[in-house]
């Protein structure tokens, strides 16, 4: 992700990260970016929000 990102010189505000809880709800975190709009959701709502 980081590098496609990257690669296609997406502006941040046109990012948004969904992840559920969990490791995963940490990869908002973990982008090296600008900080990407984020939503952490609960365990199996990250399709439907």
């Amino acid at each position: 992700m980081e590098k496609y990102l990257a690669e296609t010189e997406q502006p941040t505000e046109n990012t948004v990260v969904v992840a559920g809880i969990g490791c995963s709800g940490n990869m908002v975190h973990m982008l090296e970016r600008q900080q990407p709009f984020g939503i952490h959701g609960i365990h199996g709502r990250s399709l439907p929000i």
